[in-house]
Parts: C-alpha cells; sequence; structure tokens
C-alpha cells in the first residue's frame, strides 16, 4: 500500500508538473520513509526547472550524505573509507594493507570500492584474497576487473611464479584466468608449466588445458610430447583435449583462408 500523503501529492503533482513545492513536499516523504535514491529524483526535477532553488540543492547535499553514510554504516565509518578509497583509486601503495582488510567488511559496498582499487594499485600480494572471495556472486564481476588490471601490469610469468609461492590452488586460479582470457602473452609461461615434470599433476594439467583455450600453434609440440610419454592420467588427458582444440581451431582458420 503505497504511502497516502505520497500519493495525495503525486496526484497534486500531475495537474501542475512544474510545482517545485510540490515536488519538495515528495522528496521529504521519501526521506522519511528511508528512500534516498527515490528522494534525490524528485530533488533533481526541482533543480532542472529551478537551478537555483536552495532549499532544494540544501536537500541533496543532505540526500547524498545519507546514501554514502548508509552504504558505508556510519558516519565515522564514511570519513575513516573515504581516503582510504580515494588514496587507492589513484594507486597509492600506502593503503594497500588498508583495502586489503577492507575486503571483509560488512558492508558490499565498501568491498567493492577496496577491489576496484586494488585493481588499480595493481600489487599482485593480492592475488590470493582476491581468489579467496572469487565466489562471491555481489562482486564476481569487480574481482575479475581487478585481477585483469593487475595481470596487465605484470608479465604472465611474474605472476604464475608469484601464485605458486602463494600456494596450488591461486596458482591454478591465475592459470584459469589466462585460459579464460585466451591470452597469447601468457601461453609460452604456460608451456614451460605444462612440460615440467617436477610440477604438481593439477598444475601441469590445468596449463594445458588453459592452452587448449588460448590455441597457440607453438603448444602443439610440447602437448604431443605429454601425449606419448606422460604417466599421470589427468595431465595426460587435459593434454590430448588441448592438443585437438589447437589442431581445430587451426583447420578453421586454414579453411576461413581457403574460402
Amino acid at each position: 500500500m503505497p504511502n497516502k500523503k505520497i500519493y495525495h501529492l503525486r496526484q497534486k503533482l500531475a495537474q501542475r508538473p512544474i510545482n517545485t513545492g510540490c515536488l519538495l513536499d515528495i522528496a521529504l516523504e521519501y526521506e522519511k520513509l528511508g528512500n534516498y535514491y527515490r528522494a534525490g529524483k524528485y530533488l533533481k526535477k526541482i533543480i532542472e526547472i529551478e537551478p537555483n532553488n536552495i532549499p532544494a540543492m540544501r536537500q541533496i547535499q543532505t540526500n547524498e550524505m545519507r546514501l554514502l553514510v548508509r552504504k558505508y554504516g556510519s558516519f565515522k565509518s564514511f570519513h575513516k573509507w573515504h581516503e582510504i578509497l580515494a588514496r587507492g583509486r589513484a594507486g597509492d601503495p600506502m593503503v594497500f594493507d588498508r583495502l586489503l582488510e577492507g575486503l571483509q567488511n560488512r558492508h558490499k559496498w565498501i568491498r567493492r570500492e577496496c577491489i576496484y582499487a586494488i585493481g588499480e594499485i595493481g600489487d599482485e600480494r593480492a592475488l590470493e584474497a582476491l581468489v579467496t572471495i572469487a565466489d562471491q556472486p555481489d562482486i564476481a564481476g569487480y574481482i575479475e576487473q581487478a585481477l585483469n588490471k593487475i595481470c596487465k601490469k605484470k608479465s604472465p610469468n611474474y605472476l604464475l611464479q608469484k601464485a605458486r609461492e602463494i600456494n596450488k590452488q591461486v596458482c591454478i586460479n591465475i592459470i584459469t584466468y589466462f585460459g579464460f582470457k585466451k591470452d597469447l602473452n601468457a601461453a609460452e609461461a604456460l608451456i614451460g608449466i605444462a612440460r615440467d615434470p617436477n610440477e604438481d599433476k593439477w598444475i601441469r594439467g590445468s596449463a594445458s588445458w588453459a592452452l587448449g583455450l588460448i590455441g597457440d600453434s607453438k603448444a602443439l609440440s610440447v602437448l604431443k610430447t605429454i601425449i606419448q610419454s606422460e604417466n599421470e592420467d589427468y595431465v595426460r588427458e587435459e593434454s590430448e583435449e588441448a592438443y585437438h582444440k589447437i589442431q581445430t581451431r587451426l583447420r578453421q582458420v586454414q579453411n576461413l583462408k581457403n574460402n
């Protein structure tokens, strides 16, 4: 059931759409209900009609502050995070540790902003923290963007080495990332991992899988060798699948050229 006062005010507004007093009253009623977003829409309508409407301008400032406080949780939290996030978005590495703490904040908006800022800084130390929370659907897109920025600032070989130092799962996740992105720049590093007999079998198999998605013909000879001599079933099976994927892709490219 809609608010009766808002209903009557909107009926009144329908008769005279440029009634700024009525628009302001509706905005204030929405603010009483805690709907600051809807209130802001009516306040902006007032400014469109009267750009110098002082009461509306002041109310917009109050409204925007309330939205920020709702996102941050309190005025104290707002002031604390405002500076940290601003410095992070500017690429300041001095706030990196605070941003990592923010990834566990109970407010979704702060977690998203911290992820974005971490991407701007581009520090590979964030890999483990980002991968740990990557299964949260409300921030998955932000994590993808941050990983993309970090990977652009560092070479694939360097990132894979750092991932190994963290743990096996982080390394596999980075390999998976390169595969889904079909990153040709990562092919050489992945080939080195796939053919290394001393590497963990799950990491090697993931590298072969990623090479199949990337489709670099340089991987064919290595994959063929693995298929012929590998003892680990997982590595051999992933290498076989990758080998056939690359061959299929090369045939498709050749057919397009011939036609």
